[in-house]
């Protein structure tokens, strides 16, 4: 089990907010994020729990202007999600992994884009050949909203 957090502040460039208003950012908020610095916050819970050949781990975050860290859908707003997967080691050389994920926005009143939110779901499997060498095989289903 652990807990992380993130606490930052930064300026944008113009150049970092270019196109922004084709996703639905509002003029205002887009002169909001370039005439003052901006802050950026995260917390998150995570677990991980390996049980033999089974194995169990996930992740719940809250955070707000997290598009460095892949959250908020890569947009400048307050955005919650987290995943959970399951593992199971099938032998010494083969592993598979299953799992889901979700990122959503949280305060559209604030930040009114087009774009709410993202689901994923995965599986996949590695082949060790040798400690140096692995064979991995994923899909990976992504659906923005």
């Amino acid at each position: 089990m652990g807990l992380s957090g993130h606490r930052g502040r930064g300026r944008f460039a113009k150049s970092d907010l270019e196109g922004c208003a084709e996703y639905g950012m509002l003029p205002e908020v887009r002169q909001r994020l370039l005439s003052r610095p901006t802050n950026s916050w995260a917390g998150a819970i995570d677990f991980d729990l390996q049980v033999k050949r089974l194995g169990f781990g996930g992740e719940w975050y809250v955070g707000s202007n997290i598009n460095a860290f892949g959250g908020s859908l890569g947009q400048f707003a307050k955005s919650a999600g987290g995943f959970i997967e399951s593992r199971l080691k099938a032998s010494d050389r083969l592993e598979f992994n299953t799992g889901i994920g979700i990122d959503r926005l949280i305060d559209r009143r604030a930040f009114p884009a087009l774009l709410i939110g993202n689901s994923s779901v995965f599986a996949n499997a590695t082949y060790q050949f040798m400690p140096e060498l692995e064979l991995p095989l994923e899909y990976r289903w992504l659906s923005t909203q």
